[in-house]
């Protein structure tokens, strides 16, 4: 077993919200572990709305976004159909958001983690001991051997999987389930994320660096459809989304439908929020852990609301062009 540091924070998962989390606690001197399953980055081109972008620079990592092999700028949404919805971000903070290039980015915030302070290791979670004397023990298999850590937090990095919390007894809810596939998009490159009703689901496209063009069908799977190129967007969230000296972030907390944009603004909302707790608290507090559940189910039920208001319109959409 490895020696634990009195106060480690373990973050389980180096995506955008872990490595996010694990760059903010480092940087304050906090003790962390950040680790890393190798498995690539999303290959996509995702958006950064402005307010988050903000947020970016206000932590230090602006350089990620004037980096143009990573982003570039976003300058709104046009929703496409017989009446075009165009919402500018030119009135919001910074004038635009991003589109960034998932595997670029990640990476680029792992490397600040790094940089920072946190251990990395790559291996992957396999077990949870809540010991007595308020540490907690993963059991870890890392790329040449197995390991034991003892940390006094854990952080719940994972996506989708939501592996830590699991572990710890909460539960995932499935809103919807949803698929996406990418499909081929040649028109000319845009700086704006546009969306399209399609005949099962939605569709959209964005420019990234380099002038990538990357285009994707979300859709509800039908049976004998599902492949293994596709990729999960379901909406769903965790129940509870934190808990005494643990806390979910990013897709293991909340994972939104792509349409409603919150991937990339929730990661960084949440990791700010939990870095925050953490430095306050020492740990994650049970009165704080409740307070950060709460606004998850809010946030969640609210982007659900806007999701179907969306879907309506779409559907309104495809009526009137029939």
């Amino acid at each position: 077993m490895m020696k634990a540091e009195r106060g480690l924070i373990a973050v389980i998962g180096a995506g955008p919200a872990g490595a996010m989390a694990a760059y903010l606690l480092a940087a304050k001197g906090k003790a962390v572990l950040m680790l890393d399953d190798d498995r690539p980055s999303p290959d996509r081109v995702e958006m950064l709305p402005p307010r988050a972008s903000m947020a970016f620079r206000a932590c230090g990592l602006g350089s990620v976004l004037d980096d143009p092999i990573i982003a570039v700028p976003c300058l709104g949404i046009i929703r496409q159909g017989a009446v075009e919805d165009r919402h500018d971000f030119i009135s919001q903070p910074g004038g635009h958001g991003f589109a960034v290039h998932r595997p670029s980015f990640d990476a680029a915030i792992r490397t600040a983690a790094i940089a920072s302070g946190a251990c990395h290791l790559r291996g992957r979670l396999v077990a949870i001991e809540d010991d007595c004397d308020d540490l907690f023990t993963l059991r870890i298999a890392a790329t040449d051997r197995s390991t034991r850590v003892g940390a006094q937090t854990i952080i719940d990095a994972s996506g989708r999987a939501a592996s830590a919390a699991r572990r710890l007894g909460a539960k995932v809810t499935t809103l919807e389930r949803l698929l996406a596939e990418r499909f081929i998009h040649d028109e000319a490159p845009d700086p704006w994320l546009h969306f399209m009703g399609d005949t099962e689901g939605w569709r959209y496209t964005m420019t990234g660096p380099q002038g990538r063009r990357d285009a994707w069908r979300i859709a509800a799977p039908l049976r004998g459809q599902v492949r293994v190129d596709m990729v999960d967007a379901s909406a769903r969230w965790l129940t509870p989304t934190a808990g005494h000296r643990w806390i979910a972030i990013g897709d293991a907390a909340c994972a939104f439908d792509p349409i409603c944009c919150q991937g990339l603004a929730h990661a960084t909302s949440s990791a700010l929020a939990a870095a925050g707790m953490i430095v306050q608290g020492g740990t994650v507090l049970e009165s704080a852990a409740y307070a950060y559940d709460v606004a998850c189910r809010e946030t969640a039920a609210r982007t659900e609301i806007e999701r179907r208001v969306v879907y309506a319109y779409m559907r309104r959409d495809r009526e009137a062009t029939v």
